[in-house]
């Protein structure tokens, strides 16, 4: 399943005040909002997801399954080849040297259509990525908790496991709708 986690956080920098932070985004099939006709425009395709964002042992944020929440075949499509694309901008910096080496960072926002929550994914140096997360709060499926506003979290991921993340992300899209090409 596609995990991202802040890994980097908990061996480089100060372990004993480390807080676990993980995000997870499984995409379903066997859910009534599965929309999906491969003769139509990805536009009108329809995938369910479930979204896990847990800060802690305290804190997180989830939409369900039962929630319903669900991406367009075209902004998964959009999302995978954006970040495959970073990745072969890191690998071709990574042979560069000086001050070439902090130029032409890359960076890449994933904006769910339904406006769910954003995702940012920037190149930083050495490997590590740094990662924006945030959620829209009027539309976390808690009756009675706060609404119209944004909470944003901060947090570095290692490429290896972006690249881990964006590889199990489409193997679910495969196996979901069956090979595709971007």
């Amino acid at each position: 399943m596609p995990i991202l986690t802040d890994g980097f956080r908990k061996e480089h920098e100060f372990p004993d005040l480390y807080v676990p932070i993980e995000l997870e985004i499984n995409l379903t099939k066997n859910h009534k909002m599965f929309d999906f006709c491969p003769n139509r425009e990805d536009y009108l395709n329809w995938i369910p997801f479930e979204f896990r964002f847990q800060i802690g042992d305290n804190e997180s944020y989830i939409y369900p399954k039962e929630f319903g929440a669900t991406f367009s075949l075209e902004e998964l499509k959009r999302w995978i080849k954006n970040l495959e694309e970073l990745f072969v901008k890191i690998a071709k910096r990574e042979q560069l040297s000086g001050e070439d080496y902090y130029k032409d960072r890359g960076t890449v926002e994933f904006y769910a259509l339904e406006t769910y929550f954003i995702l940012e994914f920037s190149d930083e140096t050495g490997g590590i990525i740094g990662t924006t997360v945030w959620i829209e709060m009027g539309l976390i499926p808690i009756p009675g908790e706060e609404g119209g506003l944004r909470r944003g979290f901060r947090f570095t991921i290692d490429l290896k496991d972006l690249k881990k993340f964006t590889s199990e992300l489409k193997k679910q899209l495969d196996t979901i709708v069956g090979e595709w090409n971007i």
